[in-house]
């Protein structure tokens, strides 16, 4: 466990390594284009423009620092909502406009009765009963056309357990991507 957590922090120095010495072979590429002549600059101008690097390079690390506060703060921030969203007491789905499951949290995967990896991006009227799969699809056109709030109810088939009827709240999430959510009430 320790030697895999060394090897991730050795790949992320690589990783930032690799990416710093592209940016700087980037920059030096565009300087090239940008040669002046440097002939005729007096020593006050090489100590000023000394003191204007050391300043530039301390502000550059100063928002490099500050960069790194709010990735990790974006982090946390990611790991909070996705332990909230697994482990809600209610089953959340997220669908696409074709109704393939895209996202669901361990509640939703429970009740299909089904492992969370096994579900994502399945069709989700495999898990809805034949005489139901219509009322599943006029459901999710609903929800895609108009925009709003839509409430159906419909039987699910689960795995080694009987049929049983839920009633389905669903509303567009992220319109531009034709994605919306859904669970049971």
């Amino acid at each position: 466990m320790q030697r895999n957590k060394k090897n991730k922090e050795i790949n992320k120095g690589n990783s930032r390594f690799k990416k710093s010495d592209m940016l700087r072979k980037q920059a030096e590429k565009l300087l090239s284009g940008k040669k002046k002549d440097t002939q005729n600059v007096s020593a006050g101008d090489v100590r000023n423009l000394i003191h204007e690097l050391h300043v530039h390079q301390i502000e550059l690390e100063m928002q490099n620092e500050e960069l790194r506060r709010a990735q990790i703060e974006i982090e946390e921030s990611r790991a909070k909502y996705a332990s909230l969203y697994d482990f809600a007491p209610v089953g959340y789905f997220t669908f696409n406009r074709k109704g393939v499951i895209l996202e669901i949290n361990l509640t939703g995967a429970k009740l299909l009765a089904i492992e969370k990896h096994f579900l994502i991006r399945t069709p989700f009227i495999l898990y809805v009963t034949p005489e139901f799969r219509s009322v599943f699809h006029s459901h999710c056109q609903k929800v895609f056309t108009t925009g709003t709030k839509q409430v159906c109810e419909m039987e699910l088939r689960r795995k080694k357990a009987p049929y049983s009827l839920y009633q389905w709240k669903a509303s567009l999430h992220r319109p531009a991507m034709e994605i919306c959510n859904a669970s049971p009430l």
